[in-house]
Parts: C-alpha cells; structure tokens; sequence
C-alpha cells in the first residue's frame, strides 16, 4: 500500500489518505478470514489479504513473508479454533505480534533472501556467478545445479523466474525415475497407439505398455521398490517403452482412429484406450505387446520381484 510518488505528491498523499480510510473501517469489519464466499473463493481471499497486509504496521519485508500464499492458508486453520479473533483489527494485532517474535526475527532474514532469489530470472551467469542465497535455494529445495541448468536447457527455460523453473523441475522429477528414463513419456511425446503398434510391427519387437498418473501412488512405490533393481530393468530394456499418463492434461487435438470417442486431453485418450483395448481403468496398468500388436500379458500393482520378472519373461521370444 505504499505509494509511489511517481504520480505526483498531492495525488499520492490523496490516494494515502484515502488508503487509511479504508483500512480504518476494514479492521472494524469481522474477520475475512472466517467469511464462506471468500474461502471458497482463492483469489478474491488473496486479493483481501493482500489488501489486509497493506494495513498493518509492518515493513516490506515482513509484507514478502507474510505475502506467501502457504501462509494465508495455515493462518486460517491455527485461527479457526481460537475464539480471540473477532474482527480484522484482532487479526491485525496477532500479525504484528507475530513479526516481532524472536524466532521469527531469527529466520527472517533468510526467508526474504530465498524469497526474493525466487525471483530471479534464470540466465547462463546465474549458474556460473557466485550467488550465495542461490546455492542455498539449492540446497533447501535438494537439486542438483549442473542437474538444473541441464533441465532448463533442455526444457528451454531461460529468463524464467527461479521460482517457475523450481515448479516445473519438481513436476518432472515426481513423475521420472530410472524406470521413467528409459521409457517413452506420452506428455512428452505426440505418438499415439497405432504408432506404438506399427513402431512394433517395423522393429519386430516386443512393446511394454504403462498406464500410470501424476497422481499414481502405487506407481511410484513400484518404480522406487522393484522397478529399478538392475535385473528387472535388464528385462525390459531390450523392449519399446511407453509410459501412457491418463490424468495428462496436454490438450488433445487430433483423431487417429484407433478409440471411440472425442477427448479434449492426452489423458482421456490413454484412459480410453486402455478401458477400450484391455478391459482396465488401474493404475499402474502394464500390458506386453507381440511385434504383431497382439496382448502377451498384462500386470497390474505387486511388489514381488518374481511375479513381475515372470510377467516381463513373457516377452522373451520363444
């Protein structure tokens, strides 16, 4: 809420004024924080809240720490139990309290550092420059640097914020192992089921299906715990790969014929292909296709080293 002169002095000490005017009559009003159309509502709550801080007696960089969309939410679920807060000028002097907490005083410097290195544009010098919040960014969120710089030249990242690159690293890493490596990823990728058939059919080669989710718990647990082990991997690494994400939301805009149905994502497609083709909707889903395109074998979730070595062996020609 503070103003920039930039607009000239009278207009900014109007705005000001005009600004403390409305706070003076928000924190008479009950607390936000308890009000159903704006909990239901994320931004318009946001929009309060920002709104809110600008209100208080606190400094820019209590603002940052304050302004972080986690903490709005974890304020709420402390509060809601406490019966001290009836209107927004109570709330207001809990904040205030809080900023001045020793232990928060402790840590505050740097939590602004990390959130303000966030925000830095990621460029080749970043990596290069000594940047001491950077490596503890990196520290803090476990990645790898000369791991990040390759994914974000790899994904074409650059002159991105820190923060959005974080996120996207993140998302790929909860969704890859070493088993995902050696897997051709449908979000990856455009090809189709009547491509993984005729790629099949080409090479004569045997094709190993996996219908998994962003949200496959099991799948992870499977990949961590048995997929990974050097024989079982062994197995598979001689055949195509295809790991199909049914919960993808890469818009879908073409038709190749091979399931009923329009779909607007990657993900519906994959679901009905596997619902359509194999009589399934699990995840995670592994199906064994012949060169000709025909079902071998199909296995669904287990944790026994043998039971899926004895699925995988289907695939060895006999």
């Amino acid at each position: 809420m503070r103003i920039i002169l930039s607009l000239g002095l009278l207009f900014s000490v109007f705005l000001a004024q005009s600004q403390s005017l409305d706070c003076v009559e928000f924190m008479k009003e009950p607390a936000f924080i308890y009000k159903d159309e704006l909990r239901n509502n994320p931004e318009e709550l946001y929009k309060t809240y920002t709104f809110f801080l600008g209100c208080l007696d606190i400094d820019s960089d209590d603002s940052l720490v304050l302004a972080q969309p986690t903490n709005i939410g974890s304020l709420m679920v402390e509060l809601a139990s406490q019966n001290e807060v009836k209107t927004n000028e109570d709330f207001k002097k809990i904040l205030e309290l809080a900023t001045k907490d020793e232990a928060y005083l402790a840590s505050k410097t740097k939590i602004v550092g990390y959130l303000k290195v966030i925000q830095l544009e990621v460029t080749p010098q970043l990596f290069e420059e000594e940047n001491e919040m950077f490596e503890e960014a990196l520290i803090f969120q476990k990645i790898d640097k000369e791991r990040l710089a390759d994914f974000v030249e790899k994904e074409n990242l650059w002159n991105e914020n820190l923060q959005d690159v974080f996120f996207a690293y993140a998302e790929k890493a909860e969704r890859t192992s070493y088993f995902i490596d050696s897997f051709a990823i449908s979000t990856d990728s455009s090809f189709s089921f009547t491509e993984i058939k005729k790629k099949g059919k080409q090479e004569k080669t045997y094709s190993l299906l996996y219908f998994t989710g962003y949200g496959a718990v099991n799948g992870r647990k499977m990949e961590e715990v048995l997929l990974e082990m050097p024989e079982v991997a062994k197995l598979y690494s001689s055949l195509h790969c295809y790991a199909l994400f049914v919960d993808d939301r890469t818009p879908f805009d073409e038709s190749t014929g091979d399931v009923k149905g329009e779909f607007k994502t990657k993900g519906q497609y994959w679901i009905a292909i596997e619902k359509q083709n194999f009589d399934s909707d699990r995840q995670p889903f592994f199906v064994l296709l012949n060169p000709k395109g025909k079902v071998v074998a199909a296995q669904e979730y287990t944790l026994e080293k043998a039971v899926f070595m004895e699925f995988l062996n289907q695939a060895t020609p006999k």
